[in-house]
């Protein structure tokens, strides 16, 4: 498995833990991993959850995103990389 779809495996079983069944929610949260490990970079609304920034995340969030705020916090600072590698 390549290292992107490492990630974005990993968002999957969070978004299972958390009950987020929206494909972009999930993908957005691939995208907050990759970007904080900078594997790839995500845009805007990703750097500001991994700068831990709520006022950009918020002025940069569409309706989904702002919805799943508190999940992307979550998986941003619970999410290892051990757990993305092994898939645990």
């Amino acid at each position: 498995m390549d290292k992107v779809a490492k990630y974005k495996a990993a968002a999957q079983r969070w978004a299972a833990m958390y009950k987020v069944d929206e494909q972009h929610a999930i993908d957005v949260a691939a995208s907050v991993l990759m970007t904080r490990d900078k594997v790839q970079m995500g845009g805007s609304f990703a750097q500001a959850i991994v700068d831990n920034n709520l006022r950009e995340a918020i002025n940069r969030a569409d309706d989904i995103c702002i919805k799943y705020l508190r999940f992307f916090s979550i998986i941003n600072y619970n999410c290892g990389s051990y757990e993305i590698e092994h898939g645990q």
